[in-house]
C-alpha cells in the first residue's frame, strides 16, 4: 500500500489509487485486499486518460462478479465534470485537523495553502473526526503485511536471501500474528469502512483531505547500508493515505507546494466509493488554480 501516492508526492507527480475492484487485476493478484491499481502521471489529465483506458470492467473478472454478476459489476467510469474548475461552490471537503497537522511544519503549510486554493474557487471545508486512526493504522499493517506474507510465503521458506533484510523481517513479523489478532484488525477495517462511509454521506464530502506524507523525502544517510529496517519512517510516508487502503475508497495525491531544499509536498484526497471522477477534477482544480508543476 502507498506505492502510487507515496512516490507520487515525493517526486512532484500526481498519483492515483483507484477504488479498490476499480481497475482489473491479475487473477493472481485478487487476494490482496489493500492493494489498488492506478497510475502516477505527470498531471491530473493525464490521470484521467489513464484511468478511463484501465477501469472499464471486464465481464469474466472476478471483480466484476463481486459487484453484480449479470448486472455488468462495478459502475461504469468515467470523468464527466473534470475540466469544470472555474468554481467548486457545492464541493464540500473534510479535513480532520489533528491529523492533518501531525507532520513537518513545511509540509502542513503548503498542504493548508492548497485546501485555501480550493476554498477561493468557492470549496466548503467541513471539521470532522475519525477515531481510533492510530489502531486503525496497527490493523492495516497487520493486513497487508499478513497478505504480502501469504503471497511470497514459498520464496519466505525455500530461497529467503532474495529479500532484503528489512523484507526479511517483515515478513517474519507477519508470521506471528494470530487468528484472534487477524479477526480483530478485519474488525477495526469494518468499523472504518461504516464509519467513513457514513461520514461522508451525512456531510456531503466529495473528499477527506490531509497531506500525502508527513515529510518529504529524506537523506538517505547509509547508501552502502541495503535492508535498513527504519518502521517509524515507514509509519510518517504512510500515516496520510493508508485509512484510503484500509477501506478501498479512491485517493489521489496532487502536488501542493514545496519545501526550503525544493522538495515536493504532496496534498492527498480520499473521495467517496467510486468517486475517483470527483478526487481528479479537485486535482485539476489545484493544478489550474494554485500549482503549475515540473516534474
Amino acid at each position: 500500500g502507498g506505492s502510487i501516492r507515496v512516490p507520487a508526492s515525493l517526486s512532484g507527480v500526481v498519483g492515483h489509487a483507484t477504488t479498490y475492484a476499480r481497475v482489473p487485476m491479475h487473477p493472481n493478484k485478487t487476494h490482496h485486499t489493500v492493494i489498488h491499481t492506478g497510475v502516477l502521471a505527470a498531471s491530473a489529465r493525464d490521470a484521467a486518460l489513464a484511468y478511463m483506458l484501465m477501469a472499464p470492467s471486464d465481464p469474466a473478472h472476478a471483480y466484476t462478479r463481486m459487484y453484480g454478476e449479470g448486472t455488468g459489476g462495478p459502475p461504469a467510469p468515467h470523468v464527466l465534470g473534470f475540466t469544470d474548475v472555474g468554481s467548486l461552490s457545492g464541493v464540500k471537503l473534510g479535513v480532520f485537523w489533528e491529523w492533518f497537522e501531525d507532520g513537518d511544519a513545511e509540509v502542513v503549510g503548503a498542504c493548508k495553502a492548497a485546501v485555501a486554493a480550493l476554498q477561493a474557487r468557492g470549496a466548503e471545508v467541513v471539521n470532522i473526526t475519525i477515531p481510533h486512526m492510530r489502531w486503525l493504522a496497527m490493523a492495516h499493517g497487520m493486513i497487508i503485511s499478513t497478505e504480502f506474507m501469504s503471497a511470497h510465503e514459498a520464496h519466505y521458506w525455500l530461497d529467503r536471501h532474495v529479500f532484503e533484510p528489512d523484507h526479511r523481517i517483515g515478513l517474519g513479523l507477519a508470521r506471528t500474528f494470530s487468528g484472534v489478532e487477524m479477526l480483530a484488525a478485519n474488525k477495526m477495517r469494518a468499523f472504518a469502512f461504516e464509519y467513513v462511509q457514513t461520514l461522508m454521506k451525512e456531510h456531503d464530502l466529495a473528499a477527506i483531505v490531509n497531506p500525502t506524507t508527513g515529510m518529504t523525502a529524506p537523506t538517505i544517510e547509509f547508501p552502502d547500508w541495503p535492508g535498513v529496517s527504519d518502521t517509524s519512517l515507514k509509519l510518517r510516508f504512510m500515516k496520510g493515505i493508508f485509512l484510503t487502503n484500509l477501506i478501498g475508497n479512491p485517493g489521489v495525491s496532487v502536488p501542493a507546494g514545496y519545501d526550503a531544499r525544493g522538495l515536493p509536498v504532496g496534498l492527498h484526497l480520499m473521495g467517496r466509493h467510486w468517486g475517483d471522477a470527483e478526487v481528479l477534477r479537485l486535482a485539476h482544480a489545484l493544478e489550474v488554480h494554485h500549482l503549475r508543476h515540473q516534474p
